[in-house]
């Protein structure tokens, strides 16, 4: 029965993951007494209860099970980050969650964008970000609401053209953070509810 009941939560992560293409690194902890697997991802809507004054996005279910597969589960590739703006590390990879050391604030990363589109940050800490392209244009939008699993305590959207290269700057990290970048649109037009920037 044990056996089963693993396998079953095994299944299910796999089906998320193979939306994306990623792999699982580390399956999900379990309760040694019960073998249940311990998660505490939450639905968008537990979550809108503790949404900011600022408007935020609230994303959907599938978006949110699929961010939580990946920082929950990686694969993990850690960066180190300064101020540098010559070679700033490449945090481009789809469905890779950063573990970031944070050297010197701000901190900065490129990221080159695969596709189109409203894209997300979510980071497991609040971290204010500027993400600007090679001519100075801010690309930052609306705050996403976030803490719906780990990695995932604040949430920011922008907008790229797929071949684009950005500069995401935060501006006064942590020493040590989480980073995941995902597209929107692979998830639907209704993945993301945004209102209208003011």
């Amino acid at each position: 029965m044990m056996k089963r009941m693993r396998r079953t939560v095994e299944m299910c992560a796999m089906a998320l993951i193979v939306d994306c293409g990623g792999k699982v690194s580390e399956p999900a902890s379990q309760d040694t007494a019960t073998g249940a697997a311990e998660t505490e991802t939450q639905t968008p809507a537990e979550t809108t209860d503790a949404l900011s004054s600022e408007e935020e996005c609230v994303p959907s279910d599938r978006l949110v099970q699929h961010v939580c597969t990946h920082t929950e589960n990686g694969p993990y590739i850690s960066v180190a980050a300064t101020a540098n703006t010559e070679d700033p590390p490449d945090v481009s990879r789809l469905h890779g969650a950063f573990d970031v050391s944070a050297l010197t604030a701000p901190a900065r990363f490129r990221y080159d964008a695969s596709r189109t589109g409203k894209h997300i940050v979510f980071t497991d800490a609040e971290i204010e970000w500027s993400v600007l392209d090679a001519s100075g244009n801010s690309h930052l939008t609306q705050p996403v609401a976030a803490g719906f699993c780990a990695g995932t305590t604040s949430g920011r959207t922008f907008d790229v053209d797929k071949g684009q290269s950005i500069t995401l700057d935060a501006a006064a990290p942590p020493t040590r953070f989480a980073l995941f970048i995902e597209h929107v649109a692979t998830f639907g037009d209704d993945a993301l509810v945004c209102t209208p920037d003011q």
